[in-house]
């Protein structure tokens, strides 16, 4: 039977679709909060854009099978510049911003996806056919969608997102015994370095909605000193902007509402020092951005957040932590497993959309 396409009008639709959308979120491991309903509604608010450079125009769409909802593509069409005879138009999903959206893509169960995108493939060069390139997201790597779309033989790919979760087992022993050497002396030397030092730290978890706006001030002002601290391996400052820090204002609360909010804080006397912001969904723990206090670097302070979040996490029985995205020292020193999810341009194949992605790909050095 063919799948059922539908354009939906504007964001207010998302709250119709919540409770389908995440019984479908919810059966997608390793779990992550920018799959869900919340997350996506919350970024058009308050990141789409609609200035003179950049215009985002909503063309979300629902993929359902014979009535039941299978898939969301929170897409939008973006009009760069927004007027002239130079604009582009490219078609991508939700989270077009500096890394706050860490994967964006089809919401989709892996066992859906290439008859998804398949359908959506087909319905889009029919009815977005003024667009110059399609941005797909999140497609699983080696999956049957993945391989459909390189048959096709349309599609320019990019460096693939990399995800890195721990899976966890009954306990703190089982877990930590199972790490390798070089963690383990690692995690010893950080709690041993606080302690000569004198300093006596304090474990805290940010849940209750009171205390939320605080805490996520105080992820601020850490992730944006750890983001200008001379020295140091370069991060960018992800929330230098008004709108993102009122989005993950707004988002936290909600999720505080909901009771999936965990922002883990590391306190030395009065002072948090290190933070990171955590999702829990269901039972599996998102941990998103962090920040610190880049005096307190030289103790690793970092790792011992995680090992305590670690614990935590093993004490309340969940299953997985995700680590986040990015191929780096600090997550596979744990020994994650790894999920990747590609993402490429199918170009148009007119000759003005060539023209337009090979200027675009030029000016962002591609």
């Amino acid at each position: 039977m063919s799948l059922q396409i539908e354009q939906l009008a504007s964001v207010d639709a998302f709250a119709s679709l919540r409770d389908e959308w995440e019984q479908i979120e919810a059966d997608i491991s390793p779990r992550t909060p920018f799959r869900t309903p919340l997350w996506n509604e919350l970024w058009w608010r308050h990141l789409s854009r609609n200035g003179v450079a950049q215009r985002d125009d909503f063309y979300a769409h629902t993929v359902r099978d014979a009535g039941r909802l299978i898939a969301v593509a929170p897409l939008m069409i973006t009009a760069a510049p927004a007027v002239g005879p130079c604009r582009s138009r490219r078609l991508n999903y939700f989270g077009a911003d500096p890394n706050i959206t860490e994967m964006h893509g089809l919401v989709c169960r892996l066992v859906d996806e290439e008859r998804v995108v398949t359908a959506l493939s087909s319905y889009l060069a029919r009815h977005a056919g003024s667009c110059d390139w399609l941005r797909w997201s999140g497609v699983r790597s080696g999956g049957s969608a993945h391989r459909w779309l390189e048959s096709q033989g349309r599609t320019v790919w990019e460096e693939p997102i990399l995800d890195y979760w721990l899976r966890l087992p009954e306990s703190r022993e089982q877990f930590f015994s199972s790490r390798s050497r070089n963690i383990k002396e690692s995690i010893r030397k950080c709690y041993n370095s606080l302690r000569r030092a004198g300093y006596e730290l304090r474990f805290k978890v940010v849940a209750d909605r009171s205390a939320t706006r605080a805490a996520v001030e105080r992820f601020f002002e850490l992730h944006a000193a750890r983001a200008e601290a001379p020295l140091l391996v370069r991060h960018p400052n992800c929330f230098k902007m008004e709108s993102a820090r009122e989005f993950l204002h707004e988002y936290c609360a909600a999720m505080a509402e909901r009771n999936e909010l965990r922002i883990f804080q590391l306190e030395i006397g009065d002072v948090v020092v290190a933070t990171r912001v955590g999702f829990q969904l269901g039972r599996e723990l998102y941990l998103y951005f962090s920040g610190y206090l880049p005096e307190f670097g030289r103790f690793s302070v970092m790792t011992t957040l995680l090992t305590e979040a670690l614990k935590w996490a093993i004490g309340q029985e969940l299953s997985i932590v995700n680590l986040s995205v990015g191929k780096d020292n600090s997550k596979l020193r744990w020994g994650p497993e790894e999920t990747v999810l590609c993402q490429g341009v199918q170009q148009s194949e007119r000759w003005r959309s060539r023209l337009a992605f090979r200027l675009y790909t030029w000016v962002k050095g591609i």
